[in-house]
């Protein structure tokens, strides 16, 4: 049974939701970062006057024959500043599909995570942003595989 065919009406509506917040929009941006559980990533980030959406793609070499991840975020900064400029203090939601093969199972999972944190600008167009928070397993499949043998004997 595949969980996340029941709630594709729940899916669409959030997506439908986010877009109608950033009807604002002011710029997309291209990120990149590390962090749990996007690790080594890349993504596009649409940017509001006070929201945030953003989706990624990560992975993690050298961990197991194949790591990665495939995450979407909403961000929601507090309150402008006096000056109108974005508050650097945000609330970050989101959701992130994890798959690692091995040689001897696959192991997918669906994490939920909520999270604050704060961004640090070092110019318009760079900058890091520092987020704690928890995430919690919503769905994990563990499938084992039998490894074949390198030599068979076909008669």
């Amino acid at each position: 049974m595949n969980p996340l065919k029941h709630n594709i009406p729940l899916i669409v509506f959030l997506i439908l939701g986010c877009i109608t917040l950033l009807s604002s929009q002011r710029r997309l941006k291209v990120t990149s970062g590390i962090g749990i559980p996007e690790f080594i990533h890349v993504g596009l980030q649409l940017e509001g006057t006070k929201n945030q959406i953003g989706f990624s793609i990560g992975t993690l070499p050298g961990v197991s024959e194949s790591l990665w991840s495939i995450s979407g975020d909403y961000f929601l900064h507090f309150r402008p500043r006096e000056d109108g400029s974005k508050n650097p203090w945000y609330f970050r939601t989101g959701a992130a599909y994890t798959r690692e093969r091995t040689r001897t199972s696959i192991i997918t999972n669906v994490l939920i995570n909520g999270r604050m944190g704060r961004m640090f600008l070092f110019s318009q167009n760079v900058g890091i942003y520092f987020d704690l928070g928890i995430a919690i397993n919503a769905y994990e499949d563990r499938k084992r595989i039998i490894p074949r043998t390198s030599g068979s004997w076909n008669f």
